[in-house]
């Protein structure tokens, strides 16, 4: 018996039932088939899986990442507001985002996230992007104290 790669597209969901939401860490999935066969046809067979693996469908940009991300729902709100869904995030990549959690936000002083918001395209725009470097960086390839070089930043939109 030999083992092979099966690899589904769960971009188009059953009309009735939720989206798969890929942001979310799945312990458990139930895999159905339809070979063809019904009822006694279908004989006594019991398959098998090992290592499955929920990957994002290779087109998602980095905004659609963050929004279905359960822990990013204030980066969400502050990439929406700063206005860089469009060009900045969401263009040709590859991109990295060091992406602060909501609890990094909820740890910033009293008035720092307000002061943000109250100039999303000026001070709000350049802290995120400052987040945001323009090739893919794995965490393996870094070490404490590094610094990024500057051909790698995302320039901020004028």
């Amino acid at each position: 018996m030999e083992w092979e790669t099966l690899e589904f597209d769960f971009t188009n969901e059953v009309p009735g039932t939720a989206a798969l939401n890929l942001a979310n860490s799945y312990d458990k999935a139930s895999i159905f088939f339809n070979f063809g066969t019904t009822g006694a046809d279908a004989g006594e067979k019991t398959y098998f899986w090992d290592d499955v693996e929920l990957v994002p469908a290779p087109d998602s940009t980095v905004v659609d990442i963050i929004v279905n991300s359960p822990d990013h729902t204030t980066l969400e709100t502050a990439v929406i507001a700063a206005y860089l869904t469009t060009d900045d995030l969401s263009g040709i990549g590859p991109f990295t985002v060091f992406a602060p959690t909501d609890a990094a936000f909820d740890a910033l002083p009293a008035g720092a996230l307000d002061a943000l918001l109250d100039d999303p395209t000026g001070a709000l725009a350049q802290a995120l992007l400052y987040h945001v470097l323009g090739a893919e960086v794995l965490s393996t390839s870094l070490s404490d104290y590094q610094m990024v070089p500057k051909r790698y930043r995302v320039p901020t939109s004028p």
